[in-house]
């Protein structure tokens, strides 16, 4: 059970400002302009954190339009966080048509170029025929080079597709190897899927205590799978 949705990986990856200097309003005006003397010179960097000034209303109004021109202009020039951003703005339609072939083109550049989080959302992209053809070996290529570089994320996906046999031979035991890598990182539902091969026995020594122990960690998250299967556990064993 992973309940993997495109857009929540996007979102999630987009919810981090890297790099993006908080300006309050006695900054403001100085900042900005030395921002856009940079970004009009034709600086990648600036360009691109002029695209997260507008995308957040950091000191400004927030404006997408204005942040999709921006991160346009740095992410031509290769700039790998700007492709990763332009790539989610064309999936959620932020400052621009929703346009998923277009998302999928700008994940790819900035995957290709290392970036872990574009890598993961790439993979879920083939895993989901989102933008392109479904293609769950793809799929698995790509979450595996994002988990390998401590993409949460990435690793409970590529510990789901372990566990159900999805674009790789089905291993339970690196399906747990994967869940945990995830869980200990605080990922709720790699952690509600941990418990449940503690619960199974699959891929790792059955333990009731384990199980217990981290589908309260994801229910804590309010992940709602983990809150229901620990409600039906106390009810099918009332005295553990």
């Amino acid at each position: 059970m992973k309940l993997l949705i495109v857009g929540t990986v996007v979102a999630v990856a987009m919810g981090m400002v890297v790099g993006c200097a908080l300006i309050d309003e006695a900054n403001n005006t100085s900042h900005m302009k030395a921002l856009f003397a940079k970004a009009n010179n034709g600086d990648a960097k600036a360009q691109r954190e002029l695209g997260e000034i507008y995308y957040n209303g950091n000191g400004v109004e927030k404006n997408y339009t204005n942040a999709v021109i921006w991160f346009r202009k740095a992410a031509e020039q290769g700039n790998v966080i700007a492709q990763r951003r332009l790539g989610y703005c064309y999936e959620l339609g932020n400052g621009v048509s929703a346009d998923c072939t277009n998302a999928v083109k700008w994940y790819r550049m900035a995957a290709e170029q290392g970036d872990a989080t574009a890598q993961c959302n790439l993979g879920a992209c083939y895993e989901e025929g989102y933008g392109i053809s479904k293609d769950y070996k793809n799929a698995v290529i790509w979450y595996r080079k994002a988990a390998e570089q401590g993409d949460a994320i990435a690793q409970g996906n590529l510990g789901f597709c372990y566990y159900n046999g999805q674009g790789i031979a089905r291993d339970y035991e690196e399906a747990v190897k994967w869940y945990q890598k995830a869980a200990k990182q605080g990922n709720a539902i790699a952690q509600c899927n941990l418990g449940l091969c503690y619960d199974t026995g699959n891929g790792i020594t059955k333990d009731h205590e384990e199980a217990v122990h981290w589908l309260h960690k994801s229910a804590a998250q309010r992940y709602a799978p983990a809150q229901h299967l620990l409600m039906q556990m106390t009810l099918l064993n009332p005295d553990k």
